[in-house]
């Protein structure tokens, strides 16, 4: 399926017949055995089944450790009056230090799912009572709990900014899980450049991934359907690839033609998050959003078809963040 990321400037129907109850113990249960990963994780390569344009969304200040002295915080702050300093602690080795902080501009973010067709699925035999078999798919991103609410979002969405190289050219720098994700897939060699006018070409790509779906003890003796899944790299030579059916492969764009089963499909963290981008209002999946949401009744999706399916699972991203890039000087590459 050929898709073009539309690169931005800097399940019950609700007709009010009777819904069928859940049990979502049964469904997780189902998800976990499937996967053959209640114990361990392992390591099998997946496609990039999807990539979905969250919009510009808004970022947190940019922090990056200090070590000048106090006037040269007060030269700095002449320069650049966005700019202010604090007190914090290095991300890397948790110490004590001086933060250099400035505002950032909002930014184009994506969200990524994987599938994996060697391990299938029956989630409609318990949503809806009708068996239809496909594969396991991940969300590579996670997701994340707004603090004081039960709002989940996108955890860890990457963001479409590139930066200057040494050879003068722009492009994700090289640390980035989606220059990452180009190299393990083929799409790039390693000493080659990814740029944002190619990420359309992950989709439909292999990669070999360690993923774990499992049961994940909680408080008051419960447990939550867990995903955990990071980038191995590329597909080791002699490992078999399982083909994956050409129906699975969607891209979903805010502005532009998108496909309205692949919109029912997003799951319901990804559209909350897309309702936050800057620019949802008057983009065209606004429209179809609401429209799916109309014909269910509610504020539901068919990825996670109820709202208690929120409550039911906790999906965690990669256990290594992708390095947030916030540089004042988009000049520097790494």
């Amino acid at each position: 399926m050929a898709f073009k990321l539309n690169v931005t400037t800097n399940t019950q129907s609700g007709n009010g017949g009777i819904r069928k109850e859940v049990d979502w113990d049964a469904l997780n249960n189902h998800v976990v055995e499937a996967a053959g990963t209640a114990a361990k994780a392992r390591s099998i390569p997946g496609y990039i089944s999807g990539i979905i344009d969250l919009g510009e969304q808004e970022q947190n200040d940019a922090e990056v450790v200090f070590t000048g002295t106090a006037e040269d915080e007060i030269q700095i702050i002449k320069e650049y009056p966005n700019t202010y300093f604090k007190d914090g602690l290095d991300k890397q080795t948790r110490k004590p230090v001086r933060l250099k902080c400035w505002p950032q501009r909002d930014m184009q973010q994506i969200a990524i799912t994987v599938d994996f067709p060697q391990i299938e699925v029956d989630k409609s035999l318990y949503l809806t009572g009708n068996s239809n078999k496909s594969p396991l798919r991940v969300l590579y991103n996670g997701d994340f709990t707004l603090p004081g609410q039960k709002t989940k979002i996108v955890g860890r969405p990457f963001t479409i900014k590139e930066v200057k190289h040494p050879n003068g050219k722009w492009a994700f720098a090289k640390n980035s899980m989606l220059h990452k994700l180009a190299v393990a897939t083929g799409v790039i060699n390693e000493d080659e450049l990814f740029t944002k006018d190619r990420v359309g070409e992950l989709l439909g790509k292999v990669a070999q991934f360690q993923v774990r779906v499992w049961m994940k003890p909680g408080k008051n003796d419960m447990k939550f359907l867990t995903e955990d899944i990071s980038l191995v790299g590329m597909v080791p030579e002699g490992v078999p690839v399982p083909e994956l059916d050409e129906k699975y492969i969607y891209g979903v764009n805010l502005y532009g033609e998108n496909d309205e089963e692949a919109v029912k499909q997003l799951r319901a963290n990804v559209i909350n998050t897309i309702k936050r981008a800057k620019n949802y209002e008057g983009s065209d999946i606004k429209a179809m959003i609401e429209a799916v949401e109309a014909a269910r009744g509610g504020n539901r999706s068919s990825g996670d078809s109820e709202e208690q399916a929120e409550a039911k699972e906790q999906t965690k991203a990669a256990p290594k963040v992708e390095p947030v890039q916030t540089n004042v000087d988009d000049d520097i590459p790494f």
